[in-house]
């Protein structure tokens, strides 16, 4: 297998644009419903607009981070690995294997990370950020395959 290897880290546009289109209408028809009533149904139904909106607000963010900004890279290279983290995967933190401690998979709400324990700090991989099984299969293979790891 060559090193590096490079993976983009990043979510995939269906997951962006349907997020996007069901929270931006779910907002709006409820704004709408909440525009045409009075009394306790309408704050009911606005404060349930003013509940939902963050969620759209969200959906818009990944849809700008999708255009507009650069792909965040999970980089794995002969000496390390580069995780990208932060607010919108902006930065990243090359990871040297001997510093890795541990490297366990884990499980949440039937999502997968592939988390690894550093000396100074720890990283997640999410399966589902990356371009598919194939790609986390050989970061997986890659990363337990580190004699220095087990």
């Amino acid at each position: 297998m060559d090193l590096p290897q490079r993976f983009p880290d990043r979510a995939k546009w269906p997951t962006v644009v349907w997020s996007a289109i069901f929270f931006g209408l779910g907002t709006a028809v409820i704004a709408h419903a909440s525009a045409h009533r009075v009394g306790w149904g309408a704050v009911l139904l606005w404060m349930l607009t003013l509940l939902s909106a963050p969620y759209t607000v969200v959906g818009l963010v990944l849809v700008f981070r999708r255009i507009a900004l650069p792909c965040a890279t999970l980089e794995i290279g002969q000496d390390g690995i580069v995780l990208p983290y932060g607010f919108l995967r902006r930065k990243s933190e090359r990871v040297i294997y001997r510093d890795i401690r541990a490297v366990h998979e884990e499980r949440v709400r039937g999502r997968t990370f592939l988390v690894l324990h550093a000396t100074t700090d720890s990283g997640r991989i999410a399966a589902s950020l990356l371009p598919n099984e194939d790609a986390y299969t050989v970061v997986t293979s890659i990363l337990f395959g580190k004699p220095n790891l087990i």
